[in-house]
């Protein structure tokens, strides 16, 4: 259920590795694109949760990490290496809803002047 929520539709989902004990997951997978790829890495950076009957918002994701990426002619594959909060897998996750931010890009961290002409540049 969580997943549905969190993946966007062009990318695919081959495996996933999950580390109970140390709270990570790894996630490999396949997409059209660069770009697509990176929606579905942001919006894990960016997803939240909310258990039942609270106002609070968590991050559900730590540490997300694209560690692979390759492209040919016929798409893309990945793997991204994150953390978890471990109430989203415990036995009391009943009432959890995830909340994804929609519409992010990695951009939206950096600040308004990625780059300087060579005039601005510090001396």
């Amino acid at each position: 259920d969580f997943l549905a929520k969190i993946v966007p539709s062009q990318v695919q989902i081959n495996k996933i590795d999950v580390d109970l004990e140390q709270n990570t997951m790894t996630i490999s997978g396949t997409t059209p694109s660069y770009e697509s790829n990176n929606k579905f890495v942001d919006t894990l950076k960016f997803t939240n949760y909310q258990l039942a009957g609270s106002e609070d918002k968590v991050p559900a994701f730590s540490d997300v990490v694209l560690t692979s990426f390759g492209k040919d002619e016929k798409g893309a594959s990945f793997t991204v290496t994150l953390g978890y909060d471990p109430v989203l897998f415990s036995s009391s996750s009943e009432g959890i809803q995830l909340i994804p931010k929609t519409g992010v890009t990695t951009r939206e961290q950096v600040p308004a002047a990625l780059f300087s002409t060579p005039s601005e540049a510090p001396q």
